[in-house]
């Protein structure tokens, strides 16, 4: 437990056979809550092989939506309805807030050119209309805005420096929102 603690965002031992549902739900809980990551549970042999009369524990089956601040929603409005040529990145947050169907709606509406990384690469189909990933590094440097949706500014997105583009940027994870570029409209919540 004490070499899981440092490197997971919770790590547990389960105290009792009765309690292993339980627990479990906890683990699951814990991993999928904003920000997203590692969890470590551990079953001691003698819990795990034990007989014991536990209930089933009922897990939410979808974690609640989390819902953005509405000005930082109107800043995002404005830069994107102001836009001549905006552009999207969608990462690894579309797939975990299963918000694929968002995203293609929202470009087709705004018939903005979509790029996928991490996770989310597959949210749009490859013959999708919108979906343009091989000119990415040069859509990102002529863009006047960028969306950045469930995808950290990182090395794969040059830490958000990518041309002359204003920048929204979209994450469940606040944190993230500031980190290496301030965005002109930050997002916190729900992908979809």
């Amino acid at each position: 437990l004490s070499l899981m603690k440092p490197i997971t965002k919770w790590a547990a031992v389960c105290p009792e056979v009765d309690r292993i549902a339980e627990y479990v739900a906890i683990a699951f809980r814990q991993a999928l809550a904003p920000p997203r990551g590692p969890v470590y549970l551990e079953l001691p042999a003698d819990i795990l092989f034990a007989d014991g009369d536990a209930e089933p524990v009922p897990i939410p089956a979808e974690p609640p939506r989390a819902f953005p601040d509405p000005r930082e929603l109107d800043k995002a409005v404005d830069l994107l309805s102001a836009a001549e040529q905006p552009a999207v990145v969608a990462g690894s947050g579309v797939w975990w807030d299963g918000a694929a169907a968002e995203l293609a709606r929202f470009a087709e509406a705004g018939r903005v050119p979509v790029y996928l990384n991490g996770s989310g690469r597959g949210s749009l189909p490859p013959d999708h209309g919108l979906f343009f990933q091989p000119s990415r590094s040069a859509a990102l440097e002529e863009a006047d805005v960028v969306c950045v949706v469930g995808t950290p500014l990182d090395f794969r997105l040059r830490y958000g420096r990518f041309g002359r583009g204003r920048l929204i940027h979209v994450h469940g994870d606040a944190r993230e929102l500031g980190r290496n570029r301030v965005a002109d409209a930050a997002i916190v919540g729900d992908c979809a």
